[in-house]
């Protein structure tokens, strides 16, 4: 049995907005987002990619295990993905789990 820290936590990652495309060359990106908990280098999970927007809509879910809810945090990535490009971050998001739970 799970002690109630632990789970599998369903998220789901609706759209972006507002995207930073001072680090791009023009307004025209394929942005993707890439989901991290706690201090994991790898995604959890990642969307696919949106083609030639900087107002995104993924409306994707991913489900994780969570050893401990009350430490563990959510990071989102939002990246420009294309090829001239070493894809630079475009959106950032860091939230603690409880946070967003009791939002």
């Amino acid at each position: 049995m799970l002690s109630p820290e632990v789970g599998i936590v369903r998220l789901i990652l609706h759209q972006a907005k507002d995207l930073d495309t001072s680090k791009v060359f023009s307004n025209d990106i394929n942005p993707f987002a890439k989901i991290f908990v706690g201090n994991n280098a790898q995604p959890v999970s990642q969307s696919v990619r949106a083609k030639h927007t900087t107002q995104p809509v993924w409306e994707c879910a991913s489900e994780f295990l969570c050893s401990d809810r009350s430490s563990s945090v959510i990071t989102i990535k939002v990246i420009d993905d294309r090829d001239f490009l070493k894809d630079p971050v475009v959106g950032y998001l860091s939230v603690r789990l409880d946070d967003l739970l009791e939002a």
